[in-house]
């Protein structure tokens, strides 16, 4: 699936890939013990989080180098594909072992079983090790035209830890584990076989960078902080994190589907721009942002509408209303996030990772500030206000650093054979 067809399904494929990873947390505690549900999913966050930080700038790193040939119609050779993640490897293994070992040890501290909880870990960190080799291939499959199929694959990570414990009703945190891992390997096998059947193209010998995925690790890694700072002046309000994360999870859920659903495909086109003429790079930027912030827009504003009228149907339950009107104020941020995301993607492509690093500086120290200053004047009510105005800060910085960072790399290597 390339091409208009391809576009034209993505959002879907994004909607359906979705809903395994939506559904499990309910399936686990329906089906689970009270114990072996807060363990398995407190273990399960450790591992996403970590595909989150690792994985994904892996991927974006591998669409960015290897769509760079593919707009000169080349692709790597085998050779240097496998050199490539040989270094990848490198990178992955020390953060994600060293990383899941600090935050195993801090959400271990409050689990009444420790020693069962470390052995779940210890399992589910087998599936973002894998990663490092899974989005490898993956972004050689997005750099390919052929994000709809990576999306899809996505879905595999919950699938089948879903199938797992409806088949296998009662199962314990440890074995459904098994499952989660087993989800990843299922993803890494489907990937594997469909590069087999991607269209011929001249390979080159070359050697892909790897030195900006240090910087996106670490530019991900502080991003996080601005929800750990949120979280810290909503402790001591009653009821204060359950909204914020009612909120941040409708306001999450739009954007992974913009995401997958409209950026992600097109971000291999992006990653053509040094190969294609000036005009023909602005154009077709100017038009696909033009899409991706007024989708953004439009689905925002859906979002509100929706809000507003379930927070004033009879049936909401009434713990669910502050967190509805926390998650009307983060709508109004999803242009603006969006945006910044979409700019995250284009830095990379221009090579300029490093500067990932001091925007998601500025923009966590510009969160404390804002949160702070807010929450002085209207208590927990003053986190999503602060997020909204960080977010709006955050999208000019990266429209200023984009506008300097991409001019240069359009057409720059036209000229290359």
């Amino acid at each position: 699936m390339t091409g208009r067809y391809a576009r034209r399904i993505a959002p879907l494929i994004a909607v359906a890939s979705m809903l395994p990873g939506l559904l499990l947390p309910f399936a686990v505690t329906l089906q689970m013990t009270v114990r072996d549900g807060d363990i398995y999913l407190l273990a399960m966050s450790i591992s996403l989080t970590l595909t989150s930080v690792v994985g994904n700038a892996i991927e974006l790193n591998t669409v960015a180098e290897v769509g760079r040939l593919i707009g000169r119609d080349a692709r790597p050779s085998r050779g240097s594909l496998r050199k490539y993640q040989s270094k990848v490897l490198k990178f992955a293994l020390p953060v994600t072992l060293s990383v899941g070992m600090v935050l195993a040890i801090i959400y271990g501290v409050g689990v009444g079983d420790a020693v069962f909880f470390g052995q779940v870990v210890c399992v589910v960190m087998i599936a973002p090790l894998l990663s490092g080799y899974t989005s490898v291939r993956s972004g050689v499959l997005i750099a390919e035209g052929y994000a709809t199929w990576a999306i899809g694959f996505q879905s595999l990570r919950s699938l089948v830890p879903l199938v797992g414990i409806v088949l296998f009703p009662h199962l314990s945190a440890l074995f459904l584990a098994v499952f989660f891992v087993l989800g990843e390997i299922f993803r890494a096998v489907a990937i594997t076989l469909r590069l087999r059947v991607v269209p011929v193209r001249p390979e080159v010998n070359v050697n892909l960078p790897v030195t900006g995925l240090w910087w996106q690790a670490l530019s991900s890694g502080i991003s996080q902080g601005s929800r750990v700072v949120d979280r810290s002046f909503l402790a001591p309000v009653v009821g204060g994190i359950s909204n914020y994360e009612l909120a941040d999870k409708a306001f999450f859920a739009v954007v992974q589907f913009l995401t997958l659903g409209v950026l992600t495909p097109r971000v291999a086109t992006w990653a053509g721009l040094p190969s294609m003429k000036v005009c023909d790079g602005k154009k077709m930027l100017r038009r696909d942002l033009t899409l991706l912030l007024g989708g953004a827009s439009a689905l925002g504003g859906l979002e509100i509408v929706a809000l507003l009228f379930i927070s004033r149907s009879a049936w909401m339950p009434a713990e669910w209303a502050t967190g509805a009107q926390w998650a009307i104020i983060l709508a109004f941020a999803l242009p603006f996030n969006i945006g910044v995301v979409a700019s995250g993607r284009l830095l990379i492509i221009a090579r300029r990772q490093k500067w990932l690093l001091w925007t998601s500086t500025t923009t966590l120290a510009a969160n404390a500030v804002l949160d702070y200053f807010f929450f002085q004047i209207w208590g927990g009510l003053g986190i999503p206000v602060a997020t909204l105005f960080s977010q709006a800060l955050s999208f000019l910085l990266y429209g200023l650093l984009v506008a300097r960072a991409l001019p240069p790399v359009m057409g720059a290597e036209r000229s290359a054979p």
